[in-house]
Order: structure tokens, then C-alpha cells, then sequence
């Protein structure tokens, strides 16, 4: 797995990426979406109130 992960402006894998987030790193989930071919998104709000997209594959729930 990596150890970072891209944080997008949209949830689609061709845009921007904007920053990137450290392996380890906690988010609230304001929002998720799905793409037509299955490939999950999540919005994800930083500390500061940012929000971006990151990729479900990417993310581990928590309880």
C-alpha cells in the first residue's frame, strides 16, 4: 500500500490532484460518491474545514 494518497478537487480519478494526505492521517467523510464503473469516492473534511475527494480504495473506515 502506498503511503500517501492524492486529494482531489472532484471525485474522478483525471482530476486535479490539489494535496495528498500521509498513510495514517484521520478525516470526517462529509459525502461519498460512485462512479458509473463502480469506483468509490469519498469527501473527506480536513481539520482546517478543507474539503476534497479521495479514493474509497484508499480510505479504511473507521467504526
Amino acid at each position: 500500500a502506498a503511503d500517501t494518497a492524492n486529494l482531489r478537487a472532484e471525485p474522478f480519478i483525471d482530476s486535479e490532484t490539489v494535496t495528498w494526505a500521509s498513510k495514517g492521517n484521520v478525516f470526517e467523510i462529509a459525502d461519498e460518491f460512485t462512479e458509473n464503473s463502480g469506483r468509490k469516492w469519498y469527501k473527506v473534511k480536513t481539520s482546517a474545514g478543507k474539503e476534497y475527494w479521495i479514493a474509497g480504495k484508499a480510505v479504511k473506515l473507521l467504526p
